[in-house]
């Protein structure tokens, strides 16, 4: 992308490689990213569905990928911010 290209409006990407679709060109985040694409997700199991237990623990997991996708975004921006100033 380039200055004064125009934007893209959410849902409707192309596909294509580029800065956050990585070389696969496949648009993808959070530990989606981090899995390969021949290995199928764990099914979703629904809060009603779990004990008490398992839904702490089920939190705590997702509280992880937040923060860790929140240190993936404050990066992203230390770079797009770092090319403003060039």
């Amino acid at each position: 992308m380039q200055p004064g290209d125009p934007l893209i409006p959410v849902g409707e990407e192309t596909p294509g490689p580029g800065l956050f679709s990585g070389e696969s060109g496949e648009f993808k985040y959070g530990s989606e990213a981090s899995q390969p694409a021949n290995e199928n997700p764990e099914p979703k199991q629904e809060v009603e569905d779990l004990d008490l237990q398992q839904t702490s623990e089920m939190l705590d997991q997702k509280i992880k990928e937040l923060e860790q996708q929140r240190i993936e975004l404050e990066l992203l921006k230390l770079q797009v911010d770092k090319k403003l100033q060039e």
